[in-house]
């Protein structure tokens, strides 16, 4: 086996399995840093010669399909997709201070991610520091820009099924999320609960 096709590999068993650099240097017999530079080009290849075939950005004609597909499956009219945030859990970067630090009290950075209704990804924004707020991020990514301009037909309306009503399409997302045309969030859970407190004791 020649060095190049053991570093190639190692790379991808650490993609495969999640296995420290460490315990693949041991494994291959490389350096730890050598598997960390090589899985760092092996995962730019990928997304270079990729992302344009497996996560590109839908079309309009893809947008037909995925919002049928939220109102065949969910029942959700006029649904583009759904947003949420993962924290990856992460060791703390030297002197980054709390800056990865999340409400869950570990280090990560943040994948936010918009899926279809049968949860593929539509769009990704990783790296974001673990203490920001999935509405901060969003807030500031690329996407709400590009929704701003109409992406994923946020700003196209399109009449409900069964009624002559029509409305925006729009993301769905949790209360961390901030309402917008193109954005629908559930209400805060605070007002919620005052609500149902007014309606017990009506």
């Amino acid at each position: 086996m020649t060095g190049h096709s053991t570093q190639t590999i190692g790379s991808k068993e650490f993609l495969a399995t999640g296995s420290s650099f460490r315990a693949l240097a041991y494994l291959f017999r490389i350096s730890d840093n050598t598997i960390g530079c090589i899985t760092h080009e092996t995962c730019n290849a990928i997304w270079e010669n990729l992302s344009a075939i497996h996560m590109k950005f839908p079309s309009s004609e893809d947008m037909d399909n995925i919002t049928n597909d939220f109102w065949t499956k969910w029942g959700f009219p006029n649904c583009s997709g759904s947003i949420d945030g993962k924290h990856i859990r992460i060791n703390a970067p030297a002197h980054s201070g709390s800056m990865f630090r999340n409400y869950k009290c570990f280090f990560s950075i943040v994948l936010q991610a918009v899926v279809d209704a049968n949860y593929r990804f539509l769009a990704v924004d990783m790296g974001a520091y673990g203490k920001e707020s999935d509405g901060g991020i969003f807030s500031h990514s690329n996407l709400s820009q590009q929704l701003e301009n109409g992406a994923l037909n946020a700003n196209q309306e399109k009449v409900l099924p069964g009624s002559n009503i029509a409305l925006p399409h729009f993301l769905v997302g949790d209360e961390a999320y901030p309402l917008k045309t193109y954005l629908m969030r559930p209400y805060h859970q605070k007002i919620w609960a005052q609500k149902k407190k007014y309606l017990t004791n009506a």
